[in-house]
């Protein structure tokens, strides 16, 4: 009888360490990134990863990007809390040329892409995107400042990112399927269902711990 005693105590001790051994691996496993290319704002080293999938003519990322973003951004990004990537996506009529001009302009200067996304949510959230849309686009920029009007234009004129674009639907299609409802929030790749402020902060604070 002492041998089973035994050996329970070692199997025991055994299932212990591997269950240890997991919670160490866990701890030191950094957050979980959703590969695609888009902007990426703050710390890249940051704890936790913020993904938003929006599109340009979508009312409810509007309203997100007014009422929301402003205090993420100056809450958590600005604070080296977390690393925010912003997916431009392009699935509803007529986003396409937005959303290209907004990633050029991310690209030429970042620090003016969130002024000029809320310029493109206000112009267009009534208008239809027509033959005028790249002029308007221009004085978007123009009006916003510190932007490369020249290589934007080109950008506008060769549609520089639509394959980028069709990659960022891609990935969304892949991560959501036929769940795929904008703006979509991921924290350290897991969908989140929060869209209120107060339960996005909720949701951060989990995945710090």
């Amino acid at each position: 009888m002492a041998w089973r005693k035994i050996l329970v105590f070692i199997t025991a001790l055994l299932f212990l360490g591997v269950f240890i051994l997991f919670k160490l691996v866990a701890s030191q496993k950094g957050p979980q990134s959703i590969d695609v290319t888009c902007p990426l704002f703050g710390d890249p080293k940051a704890p936790v990863e913020l993904v938003i999938f929006e599109d340009f003519k979508c009312y409810a990322c509007r309203l997100f990007s007014k009422d929301v973003l402003p205090h993420i951004l100056s809450d958590y990004v600005d604070t080296k809390k977390v690393r925010l990537k912003v997916v431009p996506l392009a699935f509803l009529n007529g986003s396409k040329p937005l959303a290209n001009a907004a990633i050029e302009v991310c690209q030429l200067s970042s620090d003016h892409f969130f002024d000029y996304a809320k310029k493109l949510f206000a112009h267009f959230e009534f208008t239809e995107v027509d033959e005028s849309t790249e002029t308007v686009l221009l004085e978007l920029a123009k009006e916003v400042g510190g932007i490369d009007l020249k290589q934007l234009k080109l950008c506008i004129e060769t549609k520089c990112h639509y394959k980028e674009l069709d990659q960022n639907l891609a990935k969304a299609k892949a991560l959501m399927g036929k769940a795929l409802r904008i703006p979509a929030l991921f924290i350290n790749g897991v969908r989140i269902n929060a869209l209120d402020y107060e339960e996005i902060q909720e949701e951060i604070r989990r995945a710090a711990q």
